[in-house]
């Protein structure tokens, strides 16, 4: 038998790279939106930079789950790069509060697992681990509130 362990023709690696700049990104609910991003990258070096992305839609206690694609500009010649098609859920604060709420909107829980069940149908697109653990809980839940749909009346 004979190995030979691949040697790493990588420069850098950005994920081991501690970030240059942190960008607060609002979405909103228009069709294309843009946002300036300025990094500076010599030739042949990398950078890592993140986006904390937030939504202004919905209301205030729910996130807000997007289908979108990321187009990237860059270089002097504004080259241009697209990403595949994403789906994602971003929050509407970049806080995280702790609460009990008395009672169930049964109603608004099924218009929910319809949406996201609709969403999660669309097999052409990326899909955030967030939003396969959202998919996952109502699936789990879908299948507690069929068993137990007589308690849950609006």
């Amino acid at each position: 038998m004979e190995i030979y362990p691949l040697l790493d023709t990588r420069n850098r690696s950005y994920y081991e790279l501690e970030p240059t700049a942190i960008y607060d990104i609002y979405l909103d609910e228009k069709e294309i939106q843009e946002f300036h991003v300025s990094q500076v990258v010599s030739k042949d070096d990398a950078d890592n930079f993140r986006l904390k992305v937030i939504s202004t839609s919905g209301n205030e206690e729910m996130g807000v789950i997007y289908l979108y694609t990321v187009s990237l500009i860059f270089d002097e010649n504004d080259k241009t790069i697209e990403s595949s098609i994403q789906l994602s859920y971003f929050p509407n604060n970049f806080e995280c509060d702790g609460f009990y709420e008395f009672g169930f909107n049964y109603a608004n829980w099924f218009e929910n697992y319809n949406n996201i069940m609709r969403l999660n149908s669309f097999n052409n697109c990326k899909k955030s681990e967030t939003f396969e653990l959202i998919v996952s809980a109502y699936q789990e839940g879908k299948i507690y509130i069929d068993s137990h749909q007589n308690e849950f009346t609006n």
